[in-house]
């Protein structure tokens, strides 16, 4: 999930299967998205519901997306 740290703030990327962030230093959607992309990280669209969600480097490394027991992203499951 990408949202600022403060309203009108700077961008930061919360990892969707862990306590991950990164802050962006940011405030354009585009340009947020580029750092993470270049930080590692990994933008995957997990279906109806979850839409798309976002994963640390070592969480795109376990593919996390395809864990059945990450309740934020499996099929089925519904976002807190």
């Amino acid at each position: 999930m990408i949202r600022p740290n403060f309203h009108g703030g700077p961008l930061v990327a919360h990892c969707d299967a862990c306590p991950a962030s990164l802050e962006t230093r940011v405030k354009v959607f585009g340009a947020a998205l580029a750092i993470i992309g270049r930080e590692g990280w990994k933008a995957v669209h997990c279906g109806a519901g979850h839409g798309w969600c976002h994963f640390c480097p070592t969480c795109t490394e376990e593919k996390a997306w395809e864990d059945p027991a990450n309740r934020l992203v499996a099929p089925g499951s519904a976002r807190p």
